[in-house]
């Protein structure tokens, strides 16, 4: 079981420390840059981006996957509507994913993964969140 011994807000999102690693969360409700790509490839231990579960953030990562795989063996993406009334989020690790599937099968894959959440957009999050 893992054991959280302390979480910090940072300018990213959290970083969670638990017993025997630290794991940071970065919270970044909508994809629009590249540069997070880079940015995220510069960390070395375990991290996720969360993303809310929108068809613009979905073709982001599509469009992005390569770069995204190789952000590290220990990223995950989270993709989550916690407005949703059915499952809250979907979780994928690029890099694991890559590597059991290929080309139009990650597509698929995804595609059916995301629709486990029901999407929302970036105007019913922002109407919501006022």
């Amino acid at each position: 079981m893992r054991q959280i011994s302390k979480i910090t807000e940072e300018k990213y999102g959290l970083d969670v420390k638990f017993k025997h690693k630290d794991h940071k969360y970065h919270i970044e409700p909508f994809l629009d840059d590249v540069s997070l790509i880079k940015d995220l490839k510069k960390i070395t231990d375990h991290s996720s981006l969360v993303v809310y579960n929108t068809e613009e953030n979905f073709k982001y990562a599509l469009t992005h996957w390569k770069e995204i795989v190789g952000i590290g063996r220990h990223f995950s993406l989270y993709f989550v509507n916690p407005f949703s009334k059915t499952e809250k989020k979907w979780i994928v690790f690029p890099q694991t994913h890559d590597q059991i599937s290929e080309g139009q099968k990650i597509k698929d894959g995804l595609k059916s993964l995301s629709e486990s959440v029901c999407q929302t957009t970036q105007k019913e999050v922002l109407e919501i969140t006022k």
